[in-house]
């Protein structure tokens, strides 16, 4: 029988689309996983404005607090200002302020939404300069954590998507679309590093592992453009099935509700790579792979 005890860690925000994959994934951890909005098993109400993180820090005796917590859909940080930089910005730094106070470790999960998407290939060197609001209100909460502790993990996180059809995300959301010969229109000029959500598991365990604190960008190492990934997924779906939809290839800030989102987020992920040995899967290799389940699925 294993005894073994595991690490307590404190997952904020353990009910998301990250954070629930983290609860999953690394099986070393014993989290205790909180939520605001969508309850699962052994999950904690914890609101980011409201409940006391020492408390919950205190009687876990944790050894890090992972935070993922907070208002992430751009429609509604767009048009709830004032709410989102509360929730996102000021409740944060507060819950984050207790966490320092408790001499526990800060993980804090950034995007690639801090840069202004003007350049591309940005590294861990590269000084943030966000064109939005979702970008500036994490760039905040960054700069507060470095000038106030040294014991921290910044994981600037490029588009994560996964293989689930539940929640939908980057290739699930396509095939999905497909199947219904819905029209889809796509960016040709927004380009990133998406990366696998079974990837940023690993590079998350084996940074916090490595005990090496700082920033670090988590993506994949190769940059497409959407409508890139798309024709990837494309190509491997047409292979099994017909589609009599339009593709509609568009300039990113000419799409309804993308208009100041930033066009080149692509990130440079050299540092985690050796810092953990660990490379991440290109799109290429996932968005065939994840079409070929659900075309298996779908058969059977």
């Amino acid at each position: 029988m294993n005894n073994i005890k595991k690490q307590k860690v404190v997952l904020l925000g353990g009910s998301g689309f990250v954070g629930q994959y983290l609860r999953a994934g690394i099986t070393k951890y014993e989290f205790i996983s909180t939520f605001y909005s969508e309850w699962f098993p052994d999950g904690i109400f914890f609101d980011l404005e409201k409940t006391n993180l020492s408390s919950i820090i205190e009687e876990s005796n944790c050894s890090h607090v992972f935070f993922l917590a907070g208002m992430v859909k751009f429609d509604e940080v767009k048009t709830q200002p004032e709410r989102a930089w509360r929730i996102n910005v000021e409740a944060s730094i507060e819950r984050i302020k207790e966490a320092i106070d408790n001499n526990v470790v800060v993980v804090y999960f950034s995007s690639e939404s801090i840069f202004s998407g003007e350049e591309g290939n940005y590294t861990e060197e590269n000084i943030p300069n966000p064109k939005f609001s979702y970008g500036k209100q994490k760039f905040e909460v960054e700069k507060f954590i470095v000038n106030n502790t040294d014991k921290f993990f910044i994981f600037r996180l490029s588009k994560v998507y996964s293989s689930d059809r539940e929640p939908k995300s980057l290739v699930t959301s396509w095939i999905n679309q497909l199947e219904k010969d819905e029209d889809i229109h796509v960016a040709t000029d927004n380009i990133f590093c998406p990366i696998h959500v079974n990837d940023v598991v690993a590079f998350v365990e084996a940074l916090i592992d490595s005990r090496k604190y700082g920033v670090y960008n988590v993506c994949s190492p190769k940059p497409y453009s959407r409508s890139e990934m798309l024709k990837i997924v494309m190509d491997e779906y047409l292979k099994y099935f017909t589609y009599s939809g339009t593709i509609n290839h568009m300039k990113l800030n000419t799409i309804k509700g993308a208009e100041m989102t930033p066009k080149n987020t692509s990130l440079v992920s050299q540092k985690s790579e050796l810092i953990t040995g660990f490379t991440a899967q290109n799109f290429l290799y996932w968005g065939r792979r994840i079409v070929q389940s659900h075309a298996f699925n779908r058969v059977l």
